[in-house]
């Protein structure tokens, strides 16, 4: 019934839910059809792809800049989910990044 602990079971369980389907569309790549994405595809969601990457930087900027405000003696549970959060949004502008450089190895 903890709330700490329920959220951490969730996130662990909606990134395995996240693994599996990854690991699924690895597999149907190579045994049914392989995954086709053309500069016209990336061209239809550019635009929303570029400011969601805007976004992604300016929540990086505020998490760390709410990790170094933290007061030492009260940072445990909140530098934990801060930390959390920082981490996770990390990960989505890499993701993003190198959906970049794939659209820009396109680039006729």
């Amino acid at each position: 019934d903890n709330p700490l602990i329920r959220f951490v079971a969730e996130v662990i369980q909606r990134d395995s839910n996240m693994h599996h389907r990854a690991q699924q569309l690895i597999i149907d790549s190579l045994t049914r059809e392989s995954i086709k994405v053309s500069f016209d595809d990336f061209g239809k969601v550019w635009d929303s792809i570029e400011r969601h990457i805007a976004i992604e930087k300016k929540t990086i900027v505020l998490a760390e800049e709410s990790l170094a405000a933290l007061d030492h003696d009260r940072e445990g549970l909140h530098k934990y989910l801060l930390s959390y959060l920082l981490e996770d949004e990390k990960k989505h502008d890499k993701m993003l990044a190198d959906l970049a450089l794939i659209r820009k190895a396109m680039v006729p």
